[in-house]
């Protein structure tokens, strides 16, 4: 009845609880003057009538009518809102009476011409508002069908008035697509009926069925539909009653209780950290203690405040509580199959039937969409590609965050050289990337928006394999972590005149021999008791059961125990376990330092201990190199063999005790070298967070 009555030389509409800005149409006008219809962008908003902030590029695009329906309206820009129409394009074109989704698209498509001119412009002006009651949130209802027959209607009418467009292959697929995406998100909202109520809707579900076989099967239309739509579709086409048993149970028990963290989403973009397995490794507990650290600086440093919108989503928030600063972030524990048989059952003969061997990590991490998507998602378990047993879910999470249409960033990357090239190549089996091809590995890498390697020998294995246009080479965020002023202290410790050890079963599982590590430690100690005044204290810096370093280092002192005098074995202290800022305390306090655990040596090299690092892998030997490769210690430039002992390479304790010997004889001058570069280091780890706050 509007369009009838009206009497201006142009349209526009506007929904009931959106808003634009006021500077909206007269930008819009000015783009129309030489063309039929103007549009802007959109911003989405977080209450009724919000006026958006009227951001975006001012970037201004101008197409045909042919054009637009290709590569706007087929990928999304349906909307009719957020644009100005000449009343004389609209001529006597009309909505389509009985249709409630679907109908501006519809609209929108019947009123261009191939002829029609359009222009466009990125600027957000139009604040569009996402009601949860309205008609795109309701239960089921069989009006949900008119989003299939709009598209439906759409594909006829562009084979009649765009045959070119309906020849080209892409846009049929995409097409296609869109068919499919309604008649399974139709699909979606009957599977949340009863079974009673779903049996009087078979003519419906016949027709979802028969779109799908019709269409889904189609290479060119497969390759358009978003994550996992093939797979489900799949499992429609071959029994709908399959489909609606596991998605509709799965939608009783997401619907069911819910956290108290989702009731309400966070405002601004939110950050989600995963990855993270917990504080009991310190290790990783310093990583986000120093991420976190360098990102509340960044913030102040910008008169910021946006500290609130971090999200750790943690395999054990009771760990990362006790640990963790308070209020450092807001903790979300990921969801785990243990605690939930039922939906464990229904996701593991969804993923059979289908292949989609994501949905196990979107059940896992759905935590991080609670309330509202992320806008970034930062895999902080960087150095987890070194273990075949991680690969897996790495790669299939950072498939999973992308295709829900998340940014990722890789921090704190190290991955073995050999890892990025295949076995022909020169570099290591299939096995040892999680059963991945190094091409899988590859082109899992590409998927994130940026990669921060934490030493160079990584970065320039992963330059060579991917080009550098992505990486970054930024010290470990770990760097930046402050060493706390409540550490607890060993009974005897005392302050630059005790060496720290640190050994761990990681290590032990690399070692050449079996014991072999443990051994060399216990000969070591054993010297350094004999030939020198100082404490030893053993310290561990992972506590997990399954992974504990206080296992190894009571194993050790009970060794000692049969090999000391009472007088000697009171010189042995063992640390007690507390936060990774505590150890850090600790750990400054140390004359010098031997540490198996990357992130214990970081705690040292970045407190100016001298260390020698009993290592495993290519971020041991990365971070010494870039520490101490520019420097003349002793008048000799860098050799690995005085920083980094490899375990593998460990065969007899005279080793250990040859490395150690160095260090101790030239510790005033490691000392002094690190005292020197430490400053620059630290800040250089402060990109850490500039690059997470850049991919927003």
């Amino acid at each position: 009845r509007g369009l009838d009555e009206a009497v201006g030389e142009y349209i526009t509409f506007v929904d009931a609880d959106d808003a634009v800005t006021p500077q909206m149409l007269s930008i819009l006008l000015e783009l129309i003057q030489d063309s039929d219809i103007a549009g802007c962008g959109f911003e989405q908003t977080h209450e009724a009538a919000q006026v958006p902030a009227g951001g975006g590029q001012n970037a201004v695009q101008r197409m045909t009518g042919e054009t637009f329906i290709q590569s706007q309206l087929l990928q999304g820009d349906t909307r009719i809102w957020s644009k100005l129409l000449r009343r004389a394009v609209i001529g006597s074109h009309r909505f389509l009476e009985g249709l409630t989704i679907g109908e501006d698209m519809l609209f929108l498509l019947s009123v261009i011409q191939p002829g029609t001119q359009i222009t466009l412009t990125e600027q957000k002006l139009y604040g569009y508002y996402v009601n949860p009651r309205g008609a795109m949130e309701k239960p089921f209802t069989p009006s949900y069908f008119d989003q299939i027959t709009c598209w439906e209607l759409a594909e006829k009418d562009i084979q009649q008035r765009f045959p070119q467009i309906s020849q080209d292959r892409q846009c049929a697929g995409r097409i296609g697509a869109l068919k499919v995406t309604a008649a399974m998100l139709t699909a979606g909202k009957l599977s949340a009926l009863s079974s009673e109520k779903r049996r009087a809707h078979q003519e419906e579900t016949q027709r979802i069925r028969k779109i799908l076989s019709e269409e889904a099967g189609k290479e060119d239309v497969k390759t358009m539909l978003p994550a996992g739509y093939a797979e489900k579709a799949g499992l429609f086409r071959i029994s709908p009653d399959l489909y609606f048993l596991i998605y509709g149970t799965m939608k009783k028990m997401r619907t069911g209780k819910k956290s108290p963290e989702a009731v309400q989403a966070p405002s601004g973009q939110r950050i989600v950290c995963y990855m993270h397995a917990g504080s009991g490794n310190h290790g990783c507990e310093a990583i986000v203690t120093g991420l976190l650290t360098g990102l509340k600086e960044a913030d102040r440093q910008n008169q910021r405040t946006a500290s609130q919108d971090i999200i750790l989503l943690t395999n054990s928030a009771e760990e990362d509580r006790r640990y963790l600063p308070e209020s450092i972030c807001s903790i979300r524990e990921e969801q785990k199959f243990s605690e939930h048989r039922i939906k464990h059952v229904l996701y593991y003969l969804y993923r059979k039937v289908t292949g989609d061997r994501e949905s196990f990590l979107r059940f896992r991490y759905q935590p991080a969409f609670a309330g509202q998507n992320p806008a970034a998602a930062v895999s902080i378990g960087g150095d987890n590609y070194c273990y075949p047993i991680m690969v897996q879910d790495l790669i299939l999470a950072n498939r999973m965050f992308r295709s829900q249409g998340v940014k990722t960033l890789l921090l704190g990357c190290s991955i073995e050289p050999a890892l990025l090239l295949p076995e022909e190549e020169g570099g290591l089996p299939d096995s040892e990337r999680g059963g991945f091809t190094a091409s899988a590995l590859l082109e899992d890498l590409n998927r994130y928006e940026r990669i921060l390697a934490r030493e160079s020998l990584t970065y320039e294995a992963l330059k060579k394999a991917l080009g550098e246009e992505k990486l970054l080479l930024v010290p470990d965020p770990a760097f930046l972590m402050q060493p706390a002023q409540d550490a607890v202290w060993p009974e005897g410790f005392l302050p630059g005149k005790t060496i720290g050890i640190n050994l761990s079963p990681m290590a032990e599982s690399y070692e050449a021999r079996s014991g072999g590590a443990r051994s060399a430690c216990r000969a070591l100690i054993k010297h350094i008791l004999e030939t020198t005044d100082q404490e030893v204290a053993l310290i561990p810096h992972v506590i997990w059961e399954r992974n504990d370093d206080r296992k190894v280092l009571s194993q050790l002192y009970q060794e000692l125990e049969k090999e000391l005098n009472k007088e000697q074995l009171q010189r042995v202290l063992m640390v007690s376990d507390q936060s990774a800022r505590s150890l850090k305390k600790v750990i400054s306090q140390c004359s010098l330092f031997i540490g198996a655990r990357t992130h214990a040596t970081i705690a040292a090299y970045s407190s100016c201990v001298p260390t020698l690092v009993l290592g495993y892998s290519v971020k041991a030997l990365g971070i010494a190199q870039d520490l101490f490769g520019e420097s003349r210690i002793g008048g000799e430039v860098y050799l690995q063999e005085h920083y980094v002992l490899p375990v593998q390479e460990l065969n007899d304790p005279e080793q250990l005790i040859t490395a150690y010997t160095w260090i101790s004889e030239h510790k005033k001058e490691i000392r002094a070298w690190l005292e020197q570069i430490m400053p620059n280091y630290q800040s250089r780890a402060m990109q850490n967070a500039a690059a997470v706050r850049d991919i927003l």
